[in-house]
């Protein structure tokens, strides 16, 4: 019940936007379409993206806020990493 009221929701909030942009993450893995006048945040390093974006042309108490990330699967714990770490 929980998912298809989510669902409904982000389906309400997307088709009320007429206007798109295509934002792509910092290292060109993810594209995605945005409404226009939404804040978009673009933040990453080489091995991870993250995008995140909300509606702010509306004032509501509580937002909704999309956050849609890629990770390298190339990432590489050395001895001294974890010598580090401990």
């Amino acid at each position: 019940m929980k998912n298809s009221l989510l669902t409904i929701i982000i389906t309400v909030l997307i088709s009320g936007c007429s206007d798109f942009e295509t934002k792509t993450d910092i290292n060109n893995k993810l594209k995605i379409d945005v409404p226009k006048g939404w804040a978009f945040q673009n933040a990453g390093e080489e091995i991870i993206s993250i995008m995140r974006f909300t509606d702010t042309t509306v004032n509501y108490k509580d937002r909704l806020l999309f956050d849609i990330s890629w990770e390298s699967n190339k990432t590489e714990f050395t001895p001294e990493f974890k010598t580090l770490m401990d």
